[in-house]
């Protein structure tokens, strides 16, 4: 796993957490077992778990894997969704604080969200977008990862070198009525399609 022992190292502290307690925008560290019944170590950012109403057995987490990103890749991504916020809700020992990304809410939040924020990231969805199964995901811990060993206080939501990114979804997606109402749906559909073609391809990884 090429980036994983380089994140690890920038955990500052973990703390357990239920499978049915996860929420997009979390860090996380976790087992996961695949379908040649093997246990792997993972790290990842949980974007959204899919369907809502499902339970353990059906729902899907859908996540970046840490093991895939790198420090330019998790650079852009902060400047493309907001850095992290202290996560009051989980307190820690030592009196540390987990962090987590604040993503946007509501059931068609995660497509929306992927849309307009992570398909400016090709390269982030190609190499790191993965699915996973609820149910063979064990050993779940929440992380506190140390933003600063590899990144600037400036870069937690802007970038010297770039304009910050402070547009919101809603301005962007009206941005995006410049073109006609039948091109964005080919653009969703051609987009949906190469989605399940990446999905389906994960999946037979995992």
């Amino acid at each position: 796993m090429a980036y994983l022992p380089i994140h690890r190292s920038r955990i500052l502290s973990e703390v357990n957490v239920s499978r049915t307690k996860l929420e997009s925008g979390q860090m996380i560290k976790f087992r996961y077992k695949k379908k040649d019944g093997q246990s792997d170590l993972y790290m990842a950012i949980v974007l959204s778990l899919w369907p809502p109403a499902a339970g353990i057995r059906q729902k899907m987490v859908h996540a970046i894997t840490l093991d895939k990103v790198t420090d330019n890749t998790m650079r852009r991504l902060i400047r493309t969704i907001g850095a992290p916020a202290v996560d009051d809700n989980v307190p820690t020992k030592n009196n540390r604080q987990i962090t987590k990304f604040i993503l946007p809410k509501g059931r068609s939040a995660p497509q929306r969200f992927y849309d307009v924020k992570l398909d400016t990231i090709p390269e982030l969805i190609k190499k790191a977008y993965r699915t996973y199964h609820l149910r063979e995901m064990s050993q779940v811990r929440l992380i506190d990862y140390d933003f600063s060993k590899f990144i600037s206080p400036k870069f937690f939501g802007e970038d010297a070198s770039s304009p910050p990114d402070n547009e919101s979804v809603e301005q962007k997606i009206e941005k995006m009525e410049v073109t006609t109402i039948a091109e964005q749906a080919l653009q969703r559909r051609q987009r949906r399609a190469n989605r399940e073609i990446d999905r389906k391809n994960r999946l037979g990884e995992n």
